[in-house]
């Protein structure tokens, strides 16, 4: 017995032969919602890295802080007016992408110039004496002024030449909204001597 062959329907011939691919209209539909979608990616990405430079600052504010400290730890204590004060040393203190100290205003060393990303200025507030005596004097609130050479603080930074004085006065002014990174620490004398 021979068995005939199923009729050839040509609507099914054309389907399958369409099946294989996609269409112009599908590929176009598939690009539209890929292109939004990045569209959408990139405009998230200035806001990104904004962030990510935040942290980074945030993380180096914390060495250069460190480092200032370690520096008038290790001065005497009667000497911090003359040894680290800015109003007395006009000493700007540079320091690189990972917070650590290239070179100073100072000592500069023309080879690390490229290498500077922060600078930073350290003032010595003066005692607040309780007696008439000068030598009763315990502990110096620090105060440690930096900002990032690339953002719009450089310009105010580079504008405090004098003292802490100068400092408040513009905090004041500003109605104390600055780009300026402005650490105090408070440094204290163990042995009371």
């Amino acid at each position: 017995m021979h068995s005939n062959p199923p009729p050839a329907n040509p609507s099914f011939a054309q389907k399958s032969s369409h099946s294989h691919g996609f269409s112009l209209v599908e590929v176009a539909l598939a690009l539209g919602i890929v292109a939004f979608a990045f569209v959408s990616l990139f405009g998230l990405l200035p806001a990104g890295l904004s962030t990510f430079r935040n942290a980074i600052d945030t993380s180096n504010e914390a060495r250069i802080v460190q480092s200032f400290v370690s520096k008038v730890i290790a001065t005497d204590f009667e000497n911090l007016d003359k040894k680290v004060d800015y109003s007395t040393t006009n000493e700007i203190v540079y320091f690189d992408e990972e917070g650590s100290q290239v070179d100073t205003s100072v000592k500069p060393i023309s080879s690390k110039q490229l290498d500077r990303i922060y600078a930073a200025k350290l003032f010595v507030e003066p005692p607040v004496v309780p007696t008439t005596s000068s030598s009763f004097q315990y502990s110096r609130n620090v105060v440690i002024v930096f900002a990032n050479l690339s953002s719009p603080a450089a310009k105010e930074f580079d504008n405090f030449t004098a003292n802490l004085n100068q400092l408040r006065t513009h905090l004041t002014n500003v109605s104390g909204r600055t780009n300026l990174k402005i650490r105090p620490v408070l440094i204290s004398k163990m042995d009371g001597k």
